[in-house]
């Protein structure tokens, strides 16, 4: 055995900070140095980036040894200190004047275990840059107050409709285990308070008409020229179809156009709701039960329920989703706008997702041109039986279907 021993037998006053843990299995090392705070073992002149590095290097150099069955060659006490194929780069600090260089397999494998876990612990395992176009806007704040003065403003902004669009419908879902996607048509929407709508779709090249449909609020009539049927039948009738494209009342469209504004009276809860993309104000409207006094139910309890709630985006305050439930917390309709653009003296989507969970469709609706408040003469919303077209009449006769 080698010695590294201090010429003068003094000791230095630094504590170490660095010691060497990587060598061959089983294999001292001793390395004498004069009056200096640290000796440098290297090889090749390369310093590995990490201390896993080091312990690599070993790992792969005891491997490369122990199966070629050879037997080290007998090397000087400078070759040891810088062997061609076993050395690493390392520091050592000296805290006596006389030390041993020692690497165990078991030290080197344990310390390899550890910084390998601390890596993966701390280690990021996916970074996504956020594009400046795609960075959510700074958050805008804002009171229950104005949020409703906002709601009904716009609500109160818009009386009638006229519009070209474009449509496309989903019918089914996964829960019903068929989802069927329908060709995208064109079309015209016109509505106008209280509740009149039209909708007229058109094949995409001849401009055909595919359906048309208008609804008054009270009764509504549907004719499909494909089939020559034409359908009438109360607007608000609530029947499942065996298919849900047979579903689609005209009347579902004008909650989404056309907004009631929230009573004075109402009672309205707040509160925030922050999703992964977006940050939110939510409005839930309560409702009263029918025939029910707000001075009776201030004594008792008669199950309030949620008329709707309405969702605030907070990056500009415009209105994202509404969703308008039925008694006993049944969601009717759940509402989805974006695309907030300029319409004259407001603003309106061009982007209306209509989703009917308990009718089993969604229709996406995008406005290519939209012109808003003009007077729609009332024969517009008239819908004649076309003669030789079937009639029938949903709701009275079951078994026949459109």
């Amino acid at each position: 055995m080698v010695r590294a021993t201090d010429p003068v037998g003094s000791r230095f006053s630094l504590q170490a900070k660095k010691r060497l843990i990587a060598t061959l299995a089983k294999l001292e090392i001793h390395a004498t140095h004069s009056k200096c705070t640290y000796i440098t073992i290297s090889n090749r002149n390369k310093k590995p980036s990490s201390a896993i590095a080091i312990f690599l290097h070993v790992a792969v150099t005891n491997y490369r040894w122990g199966v070629s069955g050879i037997k080290p060659p007998a090397l000087s006490i400078q070759q040891r200190l810088t062997p061609p194929e076993r050395g690493c780069y390392i520091q050592l600090f000296a805290d006596m004047g006389e030390f041993t260089l020692i690497s165990r397999r078991s030290i080197w494998m344990v310390s390899l275990a550890a910084a390998a876990l601390l890596a993966c612990g701390c280690a990021v395992s996916k970074k996504t840059v956020v594009k400046p176009g795609q960075a959510p806007g700074p958050l805008q704040t804002a009171t229950k107050a104005d949020l409703i003065a906002r709601y009904n403003q716009q609500a109160a902004a818009v009386n009638s409709l006229n519009a070209t669009v474009s449509m496309k419908l989903i019918a089914g879902s996964a829960y019903s285990g068929v989802i069927e996607q329908y060709h995208e048509v064109n079309g015209f929407i016109l509505a106008s308070r209280p509740a009149s709508i039209r909708v007229i779709g058109q094949a995409p090249v001849v401009g055909k008409n595919v359906f048309d449909m208008v609804s008054d609020g009270e009764t509504f009539h549907i004719f499909i020229p494909s089939k020559n049927k034409f359908l009438e039948g109360r607007a608000d009738l609530e029947r499942t179809a065996k298919k849900p494209i047979e579903n689609l009342r005209p009347q579902h469209l004008v909650d989404a156009l056309l907004w009631t504004p929230i009573a004075n009276d109402t009672s309205v809860l707040f509160e925030e709701d922050n999703e992964p993309a977006a940050r939110y104000y939510v409005l839930t409207v309560i409702s009263l039960p029918k025939k029910m006094t707000r001075a009776i139910t201030m004594h008792i309890d008669v199950g309030w329920e949620i008329a709707q709630k309405i969702w605030f985006d907070r990056s500009d305050l415009n209105v994202a989703r509404i969703e308008i439930f039925a008694p006993e917390g049944k969601v009717n309709s759940d509402l989805h706008y974006g695309d907030w653009q300029p319409a004259g003296a407001i603003n309106y989507p061009r982007q209306i997702a209509i989703s009917r969970p308990g009718d089993d469709y969604k229709l996406e609706i995008t406005i290519k041109k939209v012109t808003l408040n003009e007077t729609i003469a009332a024969d517009r919303f008239v819908l004649q039986q076309p003669p030789g077209a079937e009639l029938v009449r949903v709701g009275e006769d079951t078994k026949e279907q459109p």
